[in-house]
């Protein structure tokens, strides 16, 4: 809006009017042989002589950015000049007597090195001015940036406390299941003592009491044999479930020590690395594809979240469950796949990978949370296919 101003007719009448105050004298320039600028502030600019106050007016009407800045002291550099050439007409006359050429063309000479003095001046303002600019750019870009920093803090922190709260369950679970196993043990136990007991019994007793005798003993070893494989399992089954808590607790160490390291790179690079990974979701992309490999009737991609979404909550649904642990050779459990016929066809109708897909997403949410079935977000390093959340 100065700009504007300072090219139109509003800035030459508001010039004009500053002038015409100057030359009627409401605006006092000159005391004795000393002069003030009437625009500013005495603690500003004080009386000097008439070239100081011209070089000021100048330097103040070429790089001021206020439009009556520059008004008030372009009238001020006009009503200057003209009292310059006046006082300057009875010296020429003087002159024009007694000729005095050389001191004509020194005064000449030294308007031009103010004029210059005062160009670079303006220039020196006009630069200092815009390196201001810059830094306070700088500073606003720089103020922003521990904002962003604090934002992602929290986002981290709030991360590590969805961690601390699902180890607590995961802990409360495994607890829970480990003292089901103690009971389950303690009561097969306590029947086969009961059964080893009954067997020594009858073991000892005449051979008269004829093959009925003989008929409950092998009963008895054959039921006793079935228990005694009933507890190697529980016993196996009792091992698994210590085996994968202390996996858990090594897991949420080195998930902790993984926070603590993204949060000293936060710090001093302004990068993350603590990610998280959503377990048990299906890719769309790949219905997508299957779909449009099959062209049928509809819309491929209506087919494909249709067919997507179906499947998705077929897995969280925990009353289906085609997975079986089995244990081959006294080996660690392994879950398996069985024959399923919802799958089998989702085989035969869509392909390898799309089944490939569904089985890896039961597999990870069973292994994650079996129990409930729901979608669980695991913590770990960006880039890294490695989990540092413990299994459900």
């Amino acid at each position: 809006m100065d700009h504007d101003l300072g090219e139109g007719s509003e800035f030459d009448g508001c010039e004009a009017k500053f002038y015409s105050g100057l030359i009627s004298g409401v605006l006092k320039v000159k005391n004795g042989e000393r002069y003030k600028c009437p625009f500013c502030r005495s603690e500003r600019k004080g009386y000097c002589k008439i070239g100081g106050l011209l070089r000021h007016a100048l330097i103040v009407a070429g790089a001021s950015i206020d439009s009556s800045e520059k008004a008030t002291h372009g009238a001020l550099v006009k009503h200057l000049k003209n009292t310059i050439g006046k006082s300057s007409e009875p010296q020429s006359q003087q002159a024009s007597m007694e000729p005095r050429l050389p001191d004509n063309r020194g005064i000449s000479e030294k308007q031009q090195q103010a004029h210059r003095r005062s160009q670079v001046i303006i220039d020196k303002y006009q630069k200092l001015r815009s390196e201001l600019d810059s830094k306070i750019n700088e500073h606003d870009v720089k103020t922003k940036q521990p904002d962003d920093l604090s934002a992602r803090s929290d986002c981290d922190r709030r991360s590590t406390e969805e961690a601390k709260q699902m180890n607590a369950m995961k802990s409360k679970h495994l607890k829970m299941a480990m003292l089901e196993q103690e009971r389950a043990e303690e009561n097969v136990l306590k029947r086969l003592e009961e059964q080893v007991g009954a067997l020594d019994v009858r073991k000892h007793m005449p051979d008269g009491e004829g093959s009925k005798s003989k008929k409950e003993i092998d009963r008895l070893s054959k039921e006793l044999k079935e228990k005694e494989k009933e507890l190697d399992e529980m016993q196996s089954r009792t091992n698994h479930l210590i085996v994968k808590d202390k996996e858990s607790n090594d897991m949420l160490t080195k998930a902790r020590e993984e926070l603590k390291t993204g949060f000293l790179d936060l710090s001093t690079s302004g990068r993350a690395h603590i990610g998280i990974k959503v377990v048990g979701q299906l890719d769309l992309k790949l219905f997508l594809n299957a779909c449009r490999q099959r062209p049928s009737k509809g819309d491929a991609e209506l087919r494909a979240a249709e067919l997507c979404s179906k499947w998705q909550a077929q897995i969280y649904n925990s009353n289906w469950d085609p997975i079986k642990v089995v244990q081959v050779d006294g080996k660690e459990p392994e879950r398996i796949i069985e024959d399923d016929a919802e799958l089998r066809e989702l085989k035969e109708e869509y392909g390898q990978e799309v089944y490939a897909a569904v089985t890896k997403a039961l597999l990870e949410i069973d292994e994650y949370n079996g129990s409930g079935r729901y979608c669980v977000r695991p913590y770990g390093r960006c880039g890294i296919s490695r989990r540092t959340e413990g299994r459900r």
